[in-house]
């Protein structure tokens, strides 16, 4: 699984170079433009700036002939140096050996819905490790482009099995520092 992983972060790193959202060379950026229900709560800081580039993988439902959303294959850029990983869970996981998983708690569609995966507000549910996501309460993924499943959702159960789709965002973090 873990060789899976890897190969497919090289792969999204031959895919997609440049592919990367405006606001990632800025780590203000997203401030301005986040809509007010994917703000962490007050006295939340922000910890990490991160681009996220890799792919959103699907499976292909037998029963409803539909792409149904499996995990993210990611490699976590800051100011162009690869600083970890983002995949099953969902984990981030730094090079610092700190990782946060969370869960989804508002769901924004992105500004090309039929394109860009939706922004998110995630909401950590465990650490590891004592380094920068330790202590990561919230997580925005923000700014997407690509990764929405193909042919508007539907596959062919004979002949489809899976699917990665290329994708950036944004990967904001979140501390109150406890």
């Amino acid at each position: 699984m873990r060789r899976l992983l890897l190969v497919s972060l090289l792969v999204s790193l031959l895919v997609l170079p440049g592919a990367l959202p405006a606001a990632a060379n800025d780590s203000r950026s997203g401030a301005g433009d986040v809509p007010n229900k994917l703000r962490p709560p007050e006295g939340q800081e922000l910890v990490l700036n991160a681009i996220g580039r890799g792919s959103q993988n699907y499976v292909c439902d037998q029963a409803t002939a539909k792409w149904t959303f499996r995990d993210p294959t990611a490699a976590l850029y800051r100011y162009g140096r690869a600083i970890g990983i983002h995949y099953a869970g969902p984990t981030w996981e730094l090079f610092d050996a700190s990782r946060v998983t969370a869960r989804a708690i508002v769901n924004v569609p992105a500004p090309n819905p039929t394109k860009d995966i939706p922004w998110l507000l995630l909401e950590s549910t465990g650490h590891a490790g004592s380094g920068v996501l330790s202590t990561v309460d919230y997580v925005q993924r923000l700014h997407t482009r690509g990764g929405v499943a193909p042919n508007g959702g539907a596959c062919n159960p004979a002949t489809d099995q899976t699917v990665g789709v290329p994708y950036t965002a944004v990967y904001r973090f979140f501390s109150d520092g406890q």
